[in-house]
């Protein structure tokens, strides 16, 4: 059984395929290894939330955001698709009228343009990964 990135597992089936073509046409291996912790070296800060690019790659871009309790992450939205899981802590994702709590473990999606907003419910540690390819481009792959 073959096995791939664990970042491949994250985008759509579409582009996973693709991507498993790529990687299987450089001679049956994978030429560019990258690893990152999340959990590693965590820092706040005391007046917003604290940012952090943890990885970059050709397809994605890992973020880190670690928040205080009571610290807001104020309406905005993504040029691209997301996916948000909280990695250590309790968040409020607010899309529109409603609001998600997701704990530990949790994750949730958007579209690429999707206002939202994210509130600390206690000292948390969020991962973001944002997708580099256009909404467009991930419609068409799947057909």
């Amino acid at each position: 059984m073959r096995k791939y990135p664990l970042l491949l597992v994250l985008l759509p089936l579409g582009l996973q395929a693709q991507m498993k073509q790529i990687i299987e046409k450089e001679e049956n291996v994978i030429t560019d290894v990258m690893t990152a912790s999340m959990l590693k070296d965590v820092t706040y800060k005391d007046d917003k939330p604290n940012v952090e690019v943890i990885l970059e790659t050709e397809f994605t871009k890992e973020v880190r955001i670690t928040f205080k309790e009571g610290q807001i992450m104020k309406r905005h939205k993504a040029p691209r698709a997301i996916v948000v899981q909280v990695l250590e802590g309790k968040i409020d994702f607010e899309v529109g009228e409603t609001i998600y709590q997701l704990n530990k473990g949790d994750f949730i999606t958007l579209k690429a343009t999707i206002v939202h907003e994210l509130k600390a419910l206690e000292n948390s540690v969020v991962r973001l990964s944002l997708s580099k390819y256009e909404t467009q481009e991930i419609e068409k792959s799947k057909k």
